[in-house]
């Protein structure tokens, strides 16, 4: 009997476990997915939104995100003024998928959520969400 209850336990906190971790999946998906339309926009000149303020407006990061990105791009441009980064370090590419992103995985310990793009399936990025007050955001 101690067994199976113990059993009907550790599933139920698998799934709930796994069921949050689907939602900051989402919240990765979301973020990456609205990030590569922005990136199209701005290389077709649809948008004159830098990325530092969209970044900086966005509702699907943590403030910690958003200070540590405006962090990477001020080293950058100091050390290297003319070039400053040399891909864009949200994809950590210089190209990305045309198609956007899947979930590929979750892991529900760590919150690391691994994209793939639906187009180029071997390339990934791995985001790490958060369980905020405010919901799942983006963390890095």
């Amino acid at each position: 009997m101690k067994y199976i209850l113990t059993l009907i336990l550790t599933m139920a906190f698998t799934s709930t476990s796994q069921a949050e971790c689907n939602v900051g999946a989402e919240t990765a998906l979301s973020f990456m997915n609205n990030y590569k339309k922005f990136s199209d926009d701005s290389m077709l000149r649809k948008t004159k939104e830098s990325t530092g303020h969209w970044i900086k407006s966005s509702k699907e990061v943590t403030d910690k995100f958003k200070s540590s990105y405006k962090k990477i791009v001020a080293d950058a441009n100091k050390a290297d003024p003319e070039m400053g980064l040399d891909s864009d370090p949200i994809f950590d590419a210089q190209d990305y998928p045309d198609k956007g992103f899947k979930i590929l995985s979750c892991d529900d310990k760590s919150n690391l959520v691994t994209l793939n793009g639906k187009d180029w399936q071997k390339f990934k990025v791995v985001v790490k969400v958060v369980n905020a007050e405010s919901g799942w955001l983006v963390d890095g």
